[in-house]
């Protein structure tokens, strides 16, 4: 329109506003802070209405096609991809809470799923393997187990009846050297030891009260130094290495001399000890006084 405005008879009231199906609009024209003029805009709504209306419904449309459209993707979708994979978890824990490597998940389709499902289950094959093979060597070390505590049992058995003959032994040696040693003490012969140096290892009662020395002062004493006369000190060595040479022993009747100088006539019974290794380690004396 004119920016002069239309005629007074064409101009519609001030404001913007509908007037039945037509929008106006009216927009003041200024110039340096004055008004020049007024612009004058008219709109039929009824093209516009239609319009629109096609749009909603075409809109509608398209979204009505779209959920459809949805709704088959997803449900295929669900059919293709969701349950197989459901399936799978199911059987994985199944597995785990069984711990049975035999049970195989089920192939729908050979695609991508489908090859998981083969691998998953060629993982189930090898582990149901070493499974089986474990528990063959179980059985195999139980076996063994029970095999090897059969043979301790009777082993520990064996020991159990050894220490009970050895304690039997040792109570039977205990019980023969108190009646050696009771023995020694009560018999009136003396009992006299000695090293392979011709040293008094033990003297008994008798020793001490046919020789006059307490058993405290000979041993340890060569027996030339106690009882052997001095005249026959010469020959004492090579007497006593004969000896120790002899397998039988010897029987002797002798004069010996006592702690006090006495000479008294001795009949002697010497024989050599021999150890568990074959070498003579001493002899043993019984002694009586025969004067």
């Amino acid at each position: 329109k004119d920016v002069h405005g239309p005629t007074q008879a064409d101009a519609p009231p001030p404001g913007d506003q509908f007037v039945g199906d037509v929008l106006d609009l009216a927009l003041p024209i200024t110039v340096q802070g004055r008004t020049i003029g007024t612009i004058y805009f008219q709109r039929d709504m009824l093209e516009l209405r239609a319009h629109f209306t096609d749009t909603f419904i075409n809109i509608g449309v398209a979204a009505l096609f779209a959920t459809a459209l949805g709704f088959l993707v997803s449900a295929a979708i669900q059919r293709i991809v969701s349950n197989p994979i459901l399936n799978l978890a199911r059987t994985s824990q199944s597995v785990a809470s069984s711990h049975d490597f035999s049970i195989r998940a089920v192939k729908a389709n050979d695609d991508e799923i489908g090859e998981l499902v083969d691998r998953f289950n060629g993982m189930l094959t090898e582990l149901q393997s070493h499974d089986n093979a474990l528990a063959a060597a179980r059985g195999e070390l139980e076996e063994r187990v029970v095999e090897r505590t059969r043979q301790l049992s009777e082993t520990l058995a064996r020991l159990q009846a050894e220490v009970r003959d050895r304690e039997a032994a040792q109570q039977a040696l205990h019980r023969a050297q108190e009646k050696l040693l009771l023995h020694m003490a009560q018999t009136p012969m003396a009992v006299i030891d000695w090293n392979t140096q011709f040293e008094v290892v033990s003297w008994n009662p008798a020793a001490e009260r046919i020789f006059g020395y307490p058993a405290a002062e000979a041993i340890g004493r060569r027996g030339s130094d106690l009882i052997i006369p001095p005249v026959r000190h010469p020959l004492v060595d090579t007497l006593w290495q004969a000896l120790l040479r002899s397998a039988d022993g010897e029987h002797i009747i002798k004069e010996n001399i006592t702690r006090d100088g006495r000479t008294i006539t001795c009949e002697w019974f010497n024989t050599p000890l021999v150890g568990a290794d074959g070498q003579v380690i001493g002899v043993s004396s019984f002694c009586s006084d025969i004067s």
